[in-house]
């Protein structure tokens, strides 16, 4: 994620839900996971979109391609969070996204004392 990114969920008392959402300079990408290879996702997964406000959504689940579900909303599977946008800087087709760099990408041991 971006510097200063700010991460959270969604609930609300009449259903709307996003798993993780990550904010950062007013923009937002929400994530809704799932354990189906056939993921469903319900009207509240479409009210919390439209509630947050978010320029893309991601619906991850152990999928073999990706594939989009609407406009801004995609399929992917939990391989391919490293390489997708962190947050939206632009729409989908320009230049300006903030990219996870997958070279920087490694497991941290706990250390143990």
């Amino acid at each position: 994620a971006p510097p200063l990114a700010e991460f959270s969920f969604y609930r609300t008392a009449a259903g709307a839900e996003m798993d993780l959402v990550v904010t950062e300079g007013g923009r937002s990408v929400g994530y809704e996971i799932k354990l189906s290879n056939a993921p469903k996702v319900g009207k509240g997964f479409w009210h919390a979109c439209e509630d947050l406000g978010v320029e893309r959504a991601y619906v991850v689940a152990p999928v073999a391609e990706p594939y989009p579900l609407a406009e801004n909303v995609e399929v992917i599977s939990p391989l391919m969070l490293a390489s997708i946008p962190a947050v939206c800087q632009g729409p989908r087709t320009g230049v300006a996204y903030a990219q996870a760099d997958q070279t920087d990408a490694k497991l941290v041991e706990p250390s143990r004392r």
